[in-house]
């Protein structure tokens, strides 16, 4: 049976594609204001000696030669729509973006990816569904459980008999441990959700 595509991209691709924006978002920052300033280029500004490089300049120098610094021009020519973002953002400061816009993977991935975006209907509906009934049990296990524990505190208290009877506690505790199931559900479902949506990227742990 093969792994469900929204699995592997929740898990893997999501912190490979947008755990690195914290750090993108300020070199292309860095990028633009030397650009603009100095007309230096990524050559002069990005150190690249490792043969792990070699596939990310070699991309950048097609682009330059080929496409003429990118779909949107070249930082170097102030008209094109390049340039203009880039003073836009540099005018805008380094704490325009949040890290929570930055790591946003609702915005960059879910809504346009079927499968996670089924998914995440999957578990919204499925944690409601689970929520509610945790609710109902909840509310239903806690009137006959009060009486159960008011016979065994103060023997007849509640009830009149001398000892609340063996399957009455048994059926309290049932549903108590099915509620206390049900509110893990819903516990679990509400953070497997947020894989879909945010995702706090500590490179520290990575």
């Amino acid at each position: 049976m093969s792994r469900p595509v929204w699995l592997d991209h929740i898990h893997q691709r999501s912190d490979v594609f947008v755990g690195d924006n914290v750090f993108l978002v300020g070199q292309d920052r860095n990028l633009a204001q030397h650009a603009q300033q100095e007309g230096a280029t990524w050559r002069e500004l990005f150190y690249m000696p490792t043969a792990a490089d070699s596939l990310v300049a070699a991309v950048h120098a097609w682009i330059d030669k080929v496409a003429g610094g990118g779909p949107f021009g070249s930082l170097g020519d102030s008209n094109s729509p390049a340039a203009r973002a880039a003073e836009a953002a540099l005018r805008t400061g380094p704490g325009s973006q949040s890290r929570r816009d930055l790591l946003d993977r609702y915005s960059q991935h879910t809504v346009y990816c079927a499968s996670c975006r089924s998914a995440l209907q999957a578990v919204t509906t499925l944690r409601d569904f689970l929520a509610m009934a945790a609710v109902l049990v909840w509310a239903a296990s806690l009137s006959p459980l009060f009486v159960v524990v008011s016979a065994l505190l103060v023997p007849g208290a509640a009830t009149g008999t001398p000892a609340a009877p063996q399957p009455a506690i048994g059926l309290a505790l049932t549903a108590v441990l099915l509620a206390a199931a049900l509110t893990a559900g819903v516990v679990i479902l509400r953070r497997s959700r947020n894989m879909f949506l945010f995702v706090d990227y500590d490179h520290a742990h990575k």
